[in-house]
C-alpha cells in the first residue's frame, strides 16, 4: 500500500525481522495457556464442528506483545473481563535440540494465566527452521507429531501438567503456588498466517499446509478426542512476490480434498485501515465459507489491532485518542455482527507494549511498538477503558 492512500482496505504489515528471529517473536508474542478425566489414547478423526451458539463469554480476548504473560498481567486480563488468550506454543520452546522436551518456559507463561481462570489458545510454530512447515520428509513429520501430542497430552484434559504427582502437587499449582482449579486447553491453532511467505518458507503452498494441517488434527485428536482445531490465521497484508491473499489462499485450501474435514473453526487477521475495510475483508472470507457449504464453521479473528503511535501514512497508528476510537467501533462491530459470522473468537494485538529500550528494528510490524492496551510499565491506555467496557458488558 502506499503511503498516501486514503481508501479504508486491508493495509500491509512491514516485516523487518530475519525469519528465524521472526517466528521466535511471533511465538513469543502471539504469536505465535480441570479437568479430571485421562487424556484419550486415540479418538476420532472426523470433525465436531458445531452450528449451536457462538460462545460469548470469550468472545474477546488478547495476546501477549513481545513479551510473555506473568501473573499480574494474568490478575490484570481476568479483572478485565477476558477470558482467553492466544500464546505462541513454539517447537523450538519445547524441544531447541533432539531429545527430551523442556516444558519450563510454556509451563511458566500457562500456568500465569490458568491461576487466574484463563483460557489459553495455543499457536503451534516451528522449530530449527521456524517458518519452514514440518512436512518435507517422514522423519520431519514423525517429530512434529510427537511434539504436538506431547502439548496435548501435558496441557490438555487430564493432562499432566495438572495431574498431581506421586505425594504432592500437580506441576501446574506447584508453578502457581496457588489452589486454583486447572483450566485445560481444548483449542489448537495450527501455525501462524499460513499464507504470507514471512511465516511459511520457501514460499506458502496451501497443498503443504493441508498435509500439515492433515497431520497436526490427526495427532490433537488421538490425544484428545474433543479437542477443536483451529485454522492458522490468514492476512491480507503481505507484498512479497509469493505471498497469496487469504482470500485466494482459503479457496484454494477449500479445493484440496478432504481439507475441510482436518479443522473447526476458520481464522482471520482482518487488518485495515479502518473497521469498514475490516468488515469487508470478514464478509469476503464469509463469502468464500458459504460457497464451500462451510457457512456454519465458526470464524476466529485470531489478530487485529492498531496503534497508539502518532498518525502515520499507512493507517496502522491511530494516535492516543484514535486507539480508542477504533477499539470501540471495532468491537461494537464484532458484537453486533457476531452472530450473522458465527463469530466464535476476537484477540486484540497486543496487551502490552514492549519496553522502548532495545526493542527498536526488532519487532516483525509497525504497530508491533504501541498496539498495546497497555504501555510497557502497564499503565492503562484509554483503548484499554474502552475494551474493558465493551468486554465487561458482552451478553
Amino acid at each position: 500500500m502506499d503511503a498516501g492512500r486514503d481508501s479504508d482496505g486491508p493495509f500491509p504489515r512491514v516485516v523487518t525481522l530475519a525469519a528465524g528471529t521472526l517466528l521466535v517473536a511471533v511465538a513469543v508474542s502471539v504469536l505465535a495457556c480441570g479437568g479430571g478425566s485421562s487424556v484419550a489414547a486415540s479418538g476420532s478423526t472426523g470433525s465436531t464442528r458445531s452450528a449451536g451458539n457462538v460462545h460469548l463469554e470469550h468472545l474477546f480476548g488478547v495476546q501477549p506483545g513481545p513479551r510473555l504473560f506473568d501473573a499480574t498481567d494474568g490478575a490484570t486480563i481476568a479483572n478485565t473481563g477476558i477470558g482467553t488468550v492466544r500464546i505462541g506454543f513454539g517447537w523450538l520452546f519445547a524441544q531447541p535440540r533432539p531429545g527430551p522436551f523442556i516444558w519450563n518456559r510454556l509451563d511458566a507463561e500457562v500456568a500465569a494465566l490458568a491461576a487466574s481462570g484463563i483460557q489459553v489458545v495455543p499457536q503451534l510454530g516451528g522449530a530449527s527452521k521456524p517458518t519452514t512447515a514440518p512436512v518435507e520428509s517422514s522423519t520431519q513429520r514423525k517429530a512434529w507429531k510427537a511434539f504436538v501430542t506431547a502439548a496435548v497430552e501435558r496441557y490438555g484434559p487430564g493432562g499432566d501438567f495438572w495431574r498431581p504427582v506421586a505425594h504432592g502437587p500437580s506441576p501446574f499449582h506447584t508453578r502457581c503456588g496457588c489452589v486454583a482449579p486447572a483450566v485445560p486447553i481444548t483449542e489448537w491453532q495450527v501455525w501462524n498466517e499460513p499464507n504470507l511467505t514471512n511465516y511459511y518458507t520457501p514460499e506458502p503452498s496451501p497443498a503443504a499446509y493441508a498435509q500439515l494441517l492433515k497431520i497436526t488434527h490427526s495427532a490433537i485428536r488421538k490425544a484428545d478426542p474433543n479437542a477443536e482445531v483451529v485454522l492458522g490465521g490468514l492476512s491480507d497484508g503481505g507484498r512479497r512476490e509469493h505471498d497469496i491473499g487469504a482470500i485466494g489462499f482459503l479457496k484454494r485450501l477449500y479445493r484440496i480434498h478432504g481439507s475441510k474435514s482436518t479443522f473447526d473453526a476458520a481464522a482471520i487477521h482482518p487488518y485495515a485501515r479502518g473497521v469498514s475495510g475490516t468488515r469487508s475483508v470478514i464478509k469476503a472470507i464469509r463469502a468464500v465459507m458459504r460457497h464451500r457449504h462451510d457457512e456454519h464453521t465458526p470464524l476466529w479473528v485470531t489478530e487485529i489491532g492498531w496503534g497508539s503511535a502518532p498518525p502515520n501514512g499507512f493507517g496502522t497508528t491511530k494516535g492516543i485518542r484514535g486507539q480508542r476510537r477504533i477499539v470501540e467501533r471495532s468491537m461494537k462491530m464484532f458484537l453486533h455482527e457476531r452472530k450473522r459470522w458465527h463469530l466464535q473468537r476476537v484477540y486484540w494485538f497486543f496487551w502490552r507494549d514492549p519496553s522502548k529500550s532495545g526493542a527498536v528494528g526488532q519487532l516483525p510490524c509497525r504497530i508491533c511498538y504501541s498496539a498495546g492496551l497497555l504501555h510497557s510499565n502497564r499503565e492503562p491506555k484509554p483503548a484499554y477503558r474502552a475494551f474493558k467496557r465493551v468486554a465487561s458488558r458482552a451478553p
